[in-house]
């Protein structure tokens, strides 16, 4: 393996100086990149360099598992470098035309812009940017929304940049020189890549000198902030193309596949309608015959890989398929009555995928209860762009007749699904911070109580120092209420509530080392509160370290901005996700030091990163991790290791 690893990294090397020799040289890569930019840079260096002519790439597991495809015998893989902990790895990927088709092989569905979806595309590029008039062709949006997304970010890119540009041809060029020929190079670089994949060829819409300065960039450190910033640009605008023509388009029969999961709405399928006395709330429901069982539906936030992949772990790159509202359908149902056989279970919990609205849980036709915990700007690019479009999606599990229990904080979700509620008759009741009264906070638990008819006196605990899960746990208890009326027996629910766990939620998992997985803006406010409450009841901790990493989608600038502002950290600690989908450490750490004068750190892997983490927090500080998801899974795998 050391010998392969060895010859993969010399090919990179070479491929490296490869691309860079002439313009020419440089869009023979970039005619490759179109069909495979999910990958990260280095991943995209070797498939180029082992395949240049692939089409779709997947793991062994995706080929077989999710595709039903089986990878010929005698195939010989495309290895990629991936490092884990603290070693690097050879992953191997298989092209489709290393494969054959089953009985039951799925088809892969590569879009490019046809006449059918002309117009989708179009308007989604529109609604995207800021148009000038007459502005209509599809190449000319796609270049205005990469002007748009390059100009934001180009000054951060360019002092990342400066800090490697030392023995290269470009320490020579004066500051504004520089940032002309990298913006340059970069949008004409995306450009071709996104042209490329929509149909269009990119030679007829940019000049012959486009790519003059690629010469300069001959050096793997600064060619790194080049490849970087191209491929998640890339995957930025060509993944919400998709994800929008998959969700507007009249005839798809697919759904958007489901990844990172947050307990977010409870139902319980009965036909036993009870409803309590909810005051101002409608009270019609309808009879039903009682089944047998009762069924419990959670929903969770899932981020969507809607394109070129399906990403269920690390290990899955995506392909361009999308499990149909039937087949869904079906998996559930056959899952819920497996257990239902296996376990007679008396309740069963199913979770959502993104939304609710055009979820497949929808296919049970009468749940008993359910629950939606808090609302706020997160995928966007699929559940739309204000509380109010997400609230609609989330929504979309109110079945009539059905009560709903609901996070009421913000005004505009609330008022979202009261209407849909009413329209629906189905009886609503809405949780406010009012009714909640925090008794006591430690740095292992908060006690509080809710103020109402049911629970004044009752003093409640959850094992977390998150004050989100303060409201989450009060509606979960109102739905226990409604679900076991007066045979709930509240001494003992009052010892499952402060027993529960949540696993990568304000998470002790050291001493003074708490891993949360808060990676959209809303999540990092609550946060934010959730420390600022926490050193105000127990006064000063000093030091207070963030380490912070999170994906290349996420709205990770303002995200960064609000930590810096009302965290107060004596240090933050940077480090990029060992995931296609995770942003440059040197990016993240030119934002933190736009907005914070404390010492900002940047390392080059995660093992380093935490070990850098847990000298600046010493024996009486607290280290926080948080940003995306996946930074939490790989410390747990990081720490386990170690453990084991």
């Amino acid at each position: 393996m050391a010998t392969t690893l060895l010859k993969l990294k010399e090919l990179s090397q070479q491929t490296i100086e490869a691309i860079v020799k002439s313009p020419d040289a440089w869009k023979k890569y970039l005619n490759a990149a179109p069909n495979i930019f999910r990958y990260s840079f280095e991943d995209q260096l070797l498939i180029y360099a082992q395949a240049p002519k692939a089409t779709a790439v997947a793991t062994y597991d995706v080929w077989n598992k999710i595709m039903h495809r089986a990878v010929k015998k005698g195939s010989c893989g495309i290895g990629l470098i991936h490092t884990k902990r603290r070693y690097e790895k050879i992953d191997y990927v298989f092209d489709v035309t290393q494969t054959a088709e089953k009985y039951d092989s799925r088809s892969l569905n590569i879009w490019k812009v046809t006449e059918k979806n002309e117009t989708l595309v179009r308007t989604y590029l529109q609604n995207t940017i800021d148009i000038e008039e007459g502005m209509e062709s599809i190449p000319e949006l796609v270049h205005e929304l990469i002007k748009e997304s390059v100009d934001d970010v180009i000054d951060d890119l360019q002092d990342a940049l400066k800090e490697d540009v030392e023995g290269t041809y470009l320490e020579d060029l004066e500051e504004d020189q520089l940032k002309h020929d990298f913006q340059e190079l970069l949008e004409n670089s995306i450009f071709y890549v996104c042209l490329s994949k929509c149909g269009y060829d990119p030679e007829m819409y940019l000049s012959s000198d486009s790519f003059q300065f690629i010469t300069n960039f001959n050096d793997i450190s600064v060619l790194r902030h080049l490849g970087y910033a191209t491929t998640e640009t890339c995957n930025s605008i060509l993944h919400g193309i998709t994800v929008f023509l998959i969700r507007n388009q009249k005839n798809i029969d697919q759904k958007i596949t489901q990844l990172e999961t947050t307990p977010e709405v409870l139902t319980k399928i009965s036909a036993e309608k009870r409803v309590p006395n909810f005051g101002t709330q409608k009270e019609e429901h309808a009879e039903e015959e009682e089944p047998d069982n009762h069924v419990l539906r959670t929903v969770p936030k899932a981020p969507v890989r809607v394109d070129e992949v399906i990403e269920a772990d690390d290990d899955y790159t995506q392909l361009e398929f999308i499990p149909s509202e039937a087949e869904q359908s079906e998996q559930i149902q056959l899952e819920i009555a497996s257990r239902k056989t296996e376990n007679d279970a008396e309740y069963i919990v199913l979770e959502t995928g993104l939304g609710g609205r055009l979820d497949a849980t929808n296919s049970f036709e009468h749940p008993f209860l359910s629950v939606i915990t808090s609302i706020g700007l997160d995928h966007t690019e699929i559940l739309g762009d204000t509380i109010e479009k997400i609230a609609g999606e989330k929504a979309g599990i109110i079945k009539k007749g059905v009560p709903v229990f609901f996070d009421g904080s913000d005004e505009r979700s609330s008022r979202v699904i009261e209407e849909t509620a009413e329209n629906v008759e189905a009886p609503w009741y809405k949780m406010e911070k009012d009714a909640l009264k925090i008794q006591e906070i430690t740095d292992k638990h908060i006690a509080f109580s809710i103020l109402d008819e049911y629970d004044n006196n009752t003093v409640w605990q959850v094992a977390s120092t998150g004050i989100y899960q303060v409201m989450n746990a009060a509606l979960a208890i109102r739905a226990m209420r409604y679900t076991f009326g007066e045979k709930a027996e509240i001494c003992k629910w009052q010892k499952v509530v402060a027993s529960v766990k949540w696993q990568g939620r304000m998470e002790e998992v050291l001493p003074g080392v708490i891993f949360d997985g808060a990676h959209n803006l809303a999540a990092i406010r609550e946060f934010t509160k959730s420390i600022r409450l926490q050193r105000e009841a127990e006064g000063e901790i000093h030091p207070l370290i963030i380490l912070f990493s999170a994906v290349a989608d996420k709205d990770y600038s303002h995200m960064i901005e609000l930590l810096c502002r009302e965290s107060k950290a004596d240090a933050y600690v940077i480090a990029k996700v060992d995931n296609k989908r995770g942003a440059q450490a040197d990016t993240l750490a030119a934002l933190f030091r736009k907005y914070t004068d404390r010492p900002v750190y940047r390392e080059d892997t995660l093992a380093d990163a935490f070990t850098r983490a847990l000298n600046e927090k010493g024996s009486e500080g607290k280290l926080y991790c948080l940003g995306s998801l996946y930074l939490v899974g790989e410390l747990k795998e990081l720490i386990g290791g170690e453990d084991a």
